[in-house]
């Protein structure tokens, strides 16, 4: 998608339904008219007396009377989406903007100050985070809990945890704001959400601080975020830690806030290590757990210091695509707060949130540093690094000095590689993978880890995943999340049938995660998520719960229970409310048979030798990950595994002979497998058993009481900033404001915008509503507005003179979205009503364009599933589809009848030569009946705006090689062919600058269109072109994804061009 539109162009003239091959129809002045209907020549007198008088100056003839004019096809209509944009911006095609294209001043003067805007639109938006990953399920009957500093929202069921979570954040709040030097002005939103089971938490400043918590427990491997310490705590820590440091402002940006409200928030203009760094250093600080300290993040800080992969300040100042990805910025960002803090004092996060806080510019990064504490980060990071050089060293002397395991490597995808599973036979091995090539896939491969491949491409596994064999070997059992209707986050149990491909869901909206089978195959053990944590539940195979094995309000969180191999015993990992995990053994119905030492580790993925003798499982005894082994005869603990890296996963072999595992190397997790040799085993003492985790006075005393309401969102949908808008009208300049707002749990969600013209003395405006309470959801939107049609009349001499066109506009829409996750559909109907009329008369001896009223309905589906991983330059294996259909008649009150159709078609496949080498393909079919209008329903010529489906709203369409909007027409045939392939993966910026170069890669394109009035395609009428892109993908400002664009296309048919030129996408 391009960053800006460029103009309208077109001509007043009459297009004969079909022209001879190669023929391009003259712009000339149209010298016949017909009758207008009695209704429309009167409103056009009476509106003709109302145009200002300053607008028909310098025309050298009056205009001609506006009687008697002809009605022309095709009335345009505007989307939803350009209504939304603010009045002033002049509506211009998308793609790039050429010299020459309006020779109109006005348009031009708008063109500059439309980009004016739209880049003080994306300065203030750059580094604001999603408030969610989408929206609240609209059916959730949500209260509100008040605290002195936070309004605790929460919906029904969830009073207890909203009670807990008001002590904790008070207290929180307690400790971190004299930390941080920063005092909110006004209450926090702190919303509890039980909508996924993919924990998760998300902070925003903008327009309000807000925080959303998905409360599902993070419990499974490989324990990225998970710790001795309650989750809630934990999540709550970490992002009001963002809200005290992106709220603050000082001395000028204080200012600014004072002035144009909540728009500049300085912090967010930070690298990304030092945002997050500073989130994961708190919850670490004020907890007794986080990831500061965790045995995941040393492995991962370890293994690259002595694998010589230790990344670069650049690469932690955004989120690489490469291992380990999204996780830098959190893991080295808070061990390097945490060397920072060791050298220069406790009161650095502090004090640098302050001052960076008063920069009134941004980036400023290390010249804040040497203000601080006078040195740059990237010369500490460097300095760092060869601490960590020094203390890695000594750990891997005294590892190998006790003789390190030798393993077997079945793998080398790296990324995250989990949940192994041996089949029945030994013969097979399932397993899930995730890689910066490759979507979440479920992957099926030979016992050695050969001749691997993807089973399901689109396979997401929750925390609580596993993958369970039937015990003939035909089919897997596994848990896999998925997306309802109302886009809350599940996770259900599916089965895959090997011999047919099939895949079938077993349960619906269950919540269901880390299956294992029977030894007979009849029943699935696995766990059942609820917002309090989760149940152990036993699920037929037709997914209907047989029995539950814990009772309800259970406060302890299981995970991965296995059956023993006689069925008489389950091993499952459990954590305690007081933070410890245990592993205990249950009988078939859940009572307590045992626990095993606990040994103040995370003790987790219990697994059985085929003999019951032994029960394998990781922990992090010693602070690294291995493979231990515990007998049941006598209670006798071993460590299996002695590595560098860590260990998890573990299953033993059907012959018993060998173990394996997931195994963690430099790249990323990988199979691995070892002999088992009990003799070789290190044995462990029995170990005092470390102390559980107390709880704070605060959280283990009574909690206050704290008043509770029904939740109200009027009072958050108040306007909290503006911004200073420009725009043009007819005779120059307009100036006003741009402002928004929403609701806290996202119900409500408005943008407005106002303009005056300094000349013309007219307003303009846009506004937007939309409310997601309901499903369908529902939009409203109203505008005024100017349209510029540049270049629309043309003289006999070559001169040329745009049209001005004043629109009124009222739009009603209901969106009903669909299910799905990978796959997203919706469906959308709407009621759309315009008024347009001339905004200056046309030169005089042409017969103005058309007035009037247009009335339409709207129907609309659009249909994706493409995938695209982290290195991929382009959306990879499938499709993106949308069919609209509008209709104007005059029982809805239109002066025009038309019927409009559109199609939209872009295909992604895969190529087998090369990773990452696309052919994307693109069908786009338009058809426009009924009355024309001059400007006709379909514009072709122009720059790409990329992948984007085009529908109703989008009848100005790319064409490569041609003019903008060259060819014009009410029915339009496109079809274009690209081969995408991947030049250079580049991942490198400069220390902590605001730039950040991801990869190189290339397109070439061949494409073609038949525009036309009447009749059918003739491919002798089709405008071809060709041409070659080079395009740089990079990230500005830490978080603006774009696309650096050097275009050369060349058009092979009549009003073809050459053509050559620089332009940007954003890339989403």
């Amino acid at each position: 998608m391009s960053l800006y539109r460029a103009p309208r162009r077109g001509v007043f003239v009459q297009r004969r339904p079909r022209k001879p091959p190669g023929r391009q129809p003259q712009l000339r002045p149209r010298k016949s008219a017909t009758k207008r209907s009695p209704r429309a020549t009167g409103r056009l007198q009476r509106r003709a007396g109302r145009r200002h008088p300053a607008a028909r100056k310098g025309r050298g003839k009056e205009a001609a009377p506006r009687t008697g004019l002809p009605r022309r096809p095709g009335a345009r209509r505007r989307s939803a989406a350009r209504a939304a944009l603010p009045p002033g911006v002049v509506r211009r095609e998308k793609g790039r903007v050429r010299n020459g294209t309006s020779k109109a001043g006005n348009e031009e003067e708008g063109m500059k100050r439309s980009t004016f805007c739209l880049l003080l639109f994306l300065l203030a938006a750059l580094g604001v985070p999603s408030p969610g990953e989408s929206r609240l399920d609209p059916r959730l009957n949500w209260s509100t809990l008040e605290t002195p500093h936070f309004s605790i929202l929460f919906h029904d069921g969830g009073d207890v945890i909203a009670a807990r979570a008001a002590t904790i954040a008070e207290e929180v709040h307690q400790l971190l704001s004299p930390d941080l030097l920063w005092q909110p002005a006004e209450k926090t939103r702190l919303i509890l959400a039980d909508v996924s089971d993919a924990a998760n938490g998300l902070a925003t400043p903008f327009p309000f601080n807000r925080i959303i918590i998905y409360l599902r427990s993070p419990l499974e491997e490989p324990f990225s975020i998970t710790d001795n310490e309650d989750w809630l705590r934990i999540v709550i820590i970490h992002e009001y830690a963002h809200i005290l440091h992106l709220d603050n402002v000082q001395q000028g940006p204080a200012i600014l806030r004072r002035i144009f409200g909540r728009l500049y928030f300085p912090n967010l203009f930070q690298p990304n290590w030092l945002i997050e760094g500073l989130a994961t250093y708190e919850e670490t600080a004020l907890s007794q757990g986080g990831r500061g300290r965790s045995s995941y993040t040393e492995m991962l800080l370890r293994t690259a210091v002595l694998t010589g992969t230790f990344p670069d300040l650049a690469q932690g100042a955004t989120s690489p695509d490469s291992w380990p990805g999204g996780e830098l910025p959190y893991l080295y960002g808070v061990k390097f707060y945490q060397y920072l803090v060791a050298k220069y004092g406790p009161t650095l996060p502090g004090a640098l949130s302050q001052r960076y806080a008063g920069r009134s510019l941004p980036f400023m990064v290390d010249s804040t540093a040497r203000a601080v504490f006078g040195s740059t980060f990237k010369a500490e990071w460097l300095h760092w690094q060869q601490q960590l050089q020094r203390e890695y060293e000594a750990k891997a002397l005294e590892l190998t000095a006790l003789g390190l395991t030798e393993i077997t490597t079945l793998s080398s995808d790296g990324g995250y590689t989990l949940f192994p599973s041996l089949a029945p036979a030994g013969d097979r091995i399932a397993y899930s993978n995730r890689t910066a090539d490759r979507s979440s896939s479920l992957i099926l491969a030979g016992a050695d880890g050969s001749h691997s491949r993807p089973l399901l491409r689109r396979a997401v596994t929750p925390e609580s995943a596993a993958i369970a064999w039937l015990p003939d070997g035909s089919g897997l059992i596994y848990a896999k999340l998925e997306r309802d209707r109302y886009d809350n986050l599940y996770s259900d149990l599916y089965r895959y049938d090997l011999s047919s491909g099939a895949e079938t869901r077993l349960t619906h909206g269950l919540r269901t995660g880390s299956p294992d089978l029977s030894a007979v195959g009849h029943e699935i053990l696995c766990t059942v998520a609820h917002s309090q944590g989760n149940r152990l539940t036993v699920v037929t195979l037709d997914g209907q719960v047989k029995r539950y094995l814990s009772p309800e309000g259970d406060p302890r969180l299981f995970a991965t229970p296995r059956w023993s191999p006689d069925g008489n015993k389950i091993a499952v990992a459990v954590k305690e409310p007081d933070g410890r995990f245990l592993l205990q053994l249950l009988d078939p119905d859940g009572a307590l048979l045992a626990t095993l030492p606990e040994g103040g580790a995370i003790n987790a993925s219990p697994a059985w030798s085929r003999d019951g003798e032994f029960l394998f499982f990781t922990s992090d005894r010693g602070g690294i990950f291995n493979i231990h082994a515990y007998r049941l005869a006598g209670g006798a603990l071993f460590q299996v595994t002695n590595l560098l890296g860590g260990a998890f996963s573990p299953q033993a072999s059907p012959d018993g002979q060998s173990l394996l595992f997931v195994n963690y190397g430099p790249a990323g997790f990988d199979l691995a497998r070892l002999p088992l040799r009990p003799e070789e085993w290190q044995s462990l003492l029995p170990e005092t058993e470390a102390s559980s985790m107390v709880a704070s006075e605060s959280e283990s005393s009574s909690a206050p009481a704290h008043p509770v309401r029904p939740y109200s969102p009027w009072s958050d949908l108040r306007p909290r900033y503006w911004l200073p808008w420009f725009g043009v009208d007819e005779l120059g300049t307009q100036l006003g404001l741009y402002t928004s707002g929403n609701d806290a749990v996202d119900r409500h969600s408005w943008a407005a915008a106002a303009t005056y013209g300094l000349k013309t003395h007219r307003p303009a405006y846009s506004l937007l509503y939309r409310y997601e309470g309901w499903t369908p959801t529902l939009q409203l939107l109203a505008r005024d507005e100017a349209i510029a049609y540049a270049d629309f009349f043309t003289f006999s001499t070559g001169a040329k003179e745009s049209y001005w066109e004043r629109r009124r506009s009222l739009g009603l829409d209901l969106i009903f979205p669909g299910a799905g996750l990978w796959s997203r559909q919706e469906l959308s109907t709407g009621l759309h009503y315009q008024d347009f009329a001339a905004a200056a008369d046309p030169p005089s001896s042409f017969i103005p364009p058309e007035e009037g009223q247009l009335a339409s309905l709207r129907f609309a589906y659009s249909f994706t599933n493409s995938v695209r991983p982290p290195k991929a330059i382009s959306p990879e294996e499938g499709r993106a589809l949308t069919v609209a259909a509008e209709i104007s008649a005059a029982g809805l009150g239109s002066d025009f009848s038309r019927r409009k159709y559109t199609l939209d078609w872009h295909e992604f496949t895969i190529l087998p030569w090369g990773a990452h080498q696309v052919l994307a393909t693109r069908l786009f079919g338009g058809l426009a009946q009924g009355d024309l209008l001059a400007q006709r329903a379909f514009q072709v010529g122009g720059d790409s705006p990329g992948d984007l489906l085009l529908g109703l709203d989008n009848e100005n369409l790319s064409l490569r090689g041609y003019p903008l909007n060259a060819l014009r027409g009410q029915r339009v045939l496109l079809a274009g062919a690209e081969y995408r392939l991947p030049l250079l993966n580049l991942e490198q910026g400069i220390g902590n600058g605001p730039l950040y170069f991801r990869r190189l890669h290339g397109a070439i394109f061949v494409e073609g269109a038949d525009v036309y009035d009447e009749g059918g395609v003739t491919i002798n009428d089709f405008r071809t072109a060709a041409g070659a892109e080079l395009r740089c993908d990079l990230d500005l400002g830490y978080r603006l994804p774009l696309t650096l664009r050097l275009v050369v296309a060349k058009g092979f048919d009549q009003g073809g061009e050459g053509q050559g030129y620089l332009t940007l996408w954003l890339r989403f």
